[in-house]
């Protein structure tokens, strides 16, 4: 099976990613579990969120290198335990991970969207006739879930230690530049990254993300606290899935009717065999995930880094996500101004899943415009209202009383937070 043997790789992190880049304390032969998607120069890496695997990542593999189904062994183990390169795989095996760029150096917005028409933005054919060699793409399990190491102690999670995680990843790869992708804590953790290894990243997209700590807590309501509850007592696939539906998507999505139907039985169905075949999340991995989230902030340094990384940058965020507020995304996307553009969607935390073709529209052109050598100050010009019913935000100037309000809803949640998470938080050492 792949694995990226963390440790192996974090010996060299001072001489890769350079000396600013401190060595993670990690128990003896972390694993991360990955699989490679398609073929090409162009990289992306995809960065799954809280409690999920890397086969979430579906609608987006599709959408990107045509096919959710994972390459034959390029790389094999064999019964030594090292790895071995299947014959004729060649440079492709991995790739250098740098991104062809077209002729048209200096292109305008409008010109990299001007040739992309409705019809060919969901197919990722255009992109192959342009780069000349398509794109490919990787996915993981983050530790602490699926078939990556689980370590025991909530010490051992933190965004910025999983960012370490992805660029052993990356250099397990051979990969010297990805376009990084992150949802929700994937998020999180692809804003580290690009933060700690700016010469790493072709692109950001971030997508359902906020900025950790109060942030992470949804809108107060009975329906929120209820489903936080409810994820808590989950100890069969039965029970998760019915808490994942009702977080992950909107209420109409989940009544409306598929053939005969209802969209929230089929879902169900998949998630509970999907859950079953992959086994629970332990609790630790559970606890350590949601710490790491909890700890996570990004210091005005690291915001600072990513806006002057020459680096262009994509928030995509449902509107009626009851996990991450939206006004936090927002808030995020102006923090990161003026490489930065909001794409709003009307659905749910798992807007991958429920709004494919817009997601899937946003990253292709992320690589397009990449490829073509769109500048960042350009990038957030592009009209977000062209991916389905999305909306730039607004940007109405504070007043002193929204302040208050603002300031006292914090209060209420910092208060609420300590309630609702000291058991899950509490320290076991």
């Amino acid at each position: 099976m792949p694995y990226c043997h963390v440790q192996e790789y974090e010996r060299n992190s001072k001489r890769s990613h350079g000396s600013h880049v401190a060595r993670s304390k990690n128990p003896e032969d972390l694993k991360l579990f990955y699989q490679l998607y398609g073929h090409g120069s162009t990289k992306v890496l995809l960065i799954i969120g809280l409690a999920a695997t890397h086969d979430a990542w579906g609608p987006q593999l599709i959408g990107l290198c045509g096919t959710d189904v994972p390459n034959e062994a390029e790389i094999g183990e064999s019964e030594d335990g090292e790895q071995e390169e299947e014959e004729g795989a060649g440079s492709d095996r991995h790739g250098s991970g740098g991104d062809v760029v077209l002729e048209s150096h200096g292109a305008t917005v409008e010109d990299c969207l001007s040739t992309y028409s409705e019809g060919d933005r969901k197919s990722n054919y255009d992109i192959k006739e342009q780069t000349g060699n398509g794109v490919q793409v990787c996915t993981f399990d983050n530790r602490g879930v699926g078939k990556s190491s689980i370590p025991q102690h909530r010490s051992l999670y933190s965004t910025k230690t999983m960012a370490k995680d992805a660029l052993a990843l990356l250099d397990h790869l051979g990969w010297s530049k990805a376009h990084i992708c992150g949802h929700s804590m994937g998020g999180m953790i692809a804003c580290k990254l690009a933060a700690m290894a700016p010469h790493r990243v072709s692109s950001l997209t971030l997508i359902g993300v906020t900025g950790g700590g109060y942030q992470c807590l949804p809108k107060l309501n009975r329906t929120t606290l209820s489903i936080a509850y409810r994820i808590l007592r989950a100890k069969t696939p039965e029970a998760r899935a019915e808490v994942d539906l009702d977080t992950h998507f909107t209420y109409d999505y989940l009544e409306s009717v598929v053939g005969e139907e209802k969209r929230r039985n089929l879902l169900f169905k998949e998630y509970v065999r999907n859950l079953s075949n992959a086994g629970m999340q332990p609790k630790h991995g559970l606890e350590g995930q949601a710490y790491a989230c909890w700890k996570h902030g990004l210091a005005s340094e690291e915001l600072h880094t990513i806006r002057s990384a020459g680096v262009i940058v994509t928030v995509i965020h449902g509107r009626e996500d009851v996990i991450a507020q939206v006004e936090h995304a927002r808030k995020l996307a102006r923090k990161l101004h003026p490489v930065c553009r909001m794409v709003e969607l009307p659905g749910g935390h798992l807007v991958t899943h429920q709004n494919t073709d817009e997601v899937n529209e946003v990253l292709l052109d992320m690589v397009r415009a990449v490829n073509m050598n769109v500048q960042c100050y350009e990038w957030e010009k592009i009209d977000a209202n062209s991916y389905g019913e999305g909306r730039r935000p607004r940007r109405n100037k504070p007043t002193s009383s929204s302040l208050v309000s603002a300031f006292a809803r914090q209060i209420k949640n910092l208060w609420l937070s300590c309630f609702c998470l000291r058991d899950l938080f509490d320290d076991h050492a």
